[in-house]
């Protein structure tokens, strides 16, 4: 699979049923961090727990993030979802104004 071109279509792209089907299959598994790593990360934010290991992609997320993981994973895609999504530290700005310029903003201000 590939992502879809920002301007154009990709043959490739998988179509929202076959997106479906990826998202049942797939399970998140969480990670309790332990050791070094996890007191230098308590340490930092001054929580203890402060981090988990989220499954696929070792990605490190708040420990609350597993209330509501598999919710997130279960989400219906539609084939006409629009998707912003940005590197982090990149600012909610950049965000905020792709939504209000793109033609599918209905919002009134």
């Amino acid at each position: 699979m590939s992502a879809v071109a920002v301007l154009g279509e990709d043959v490739n792209r998988p179509h929202h049923e076959d997106l479906h089907k990826i998202n049942k299959t797939r399970q998140i598994t969480y990670v309790k961090l332990e050791g070094d790593v996890a007191s230098k990360l308590d340490t930092l934010f001054g929580v203890e727990g402060s981090l988990v290991e989220v499954n696929p992609g070792r990605v490190l997320m708040p420990p609350q993030y597993q209330d509501i993981g598999d919710r997130i994973l279960s989400l219906p895609v539609r084939p006409d979802d629009v998707w912003l999504v940005s590197y982090p530290r990149t600012g909610q700005s950049l965000q905020h104004i792709l939504a209000q310029v793109s033609p599918y903003n209905t919002s009134s201000h």
